[in-house]
């Protein structure tokens, strides 16, 4: 009975990492290479080498552009972090006050619709959009496309 429970078992679980898991990785990595790596690539490029970013999902990001990073989800920003646990890091990112915490040049966003922030102006720091991709599903608990945009942050310099 126990050695026909372990093998049933054994069975859904090739069952779900075939038709579930496997599936799911594939596009996923595909999503990473061709949206953050690829963007990073263009950072590198394109961009001074003490520019910073400031983004959400930084791995590949951060890899391929050798940029330094403000981690808005605070795994390596601990000044992020601290704000993000005081007022959530969603309302963090949405709200802008991150932009309190150093002067990045460039914002690697993502969000479930458009991108949100072109032409908003946040804290004298207007946002230009520079590039959109997308990723069917940034994790397995959130299913669906994303968008990700890439910003040039623009100081915006008061009137006299």
């Amino acid at each position: 009975v126990v050695a026909a429970a372990a093998v049933a078992a054994l069975l859904v679980n090739a069952g779900l990492l075939t038709s579930k898991v496997r599936p799911y990785a594939a596009v996923f990595s595909r999503g990473v290479h061709e949206c953050f790596y690829g963007t990073g690539e263009w950072l590198r490029d394109n961009t001074p080498p003490d520019a910073v970013i400031a983004a959400l999902d930084i791995g590949a990001l951060g890899f391929a552009s050798e940029r330094r990073i403000l981690d808005l989800a605070g795994l390596v920003s601990p000044d992020a972090r601290a704000m993000g646990l005081e007022m959530g890091f969603e309302r963090m990112v949405e709200s802008g006050r991150w932009l309190e915490l150093d002067e990045p040049g460039y914002f690697f966003d993502r969000t479930k619709g458009p991108p949100r922030w072109t032409g908003r102006t946040v804290e004298g720091v207007t946002f230009e959009l520079l590039d959109t991709c997308g990723i069917d599903g940034v994790g397995l608990q959130e299913a669906g496309m994303w968008t990700y945009a890439l910003y040039r942050l623009v100081r915006v310099r008061p009137s006299p």
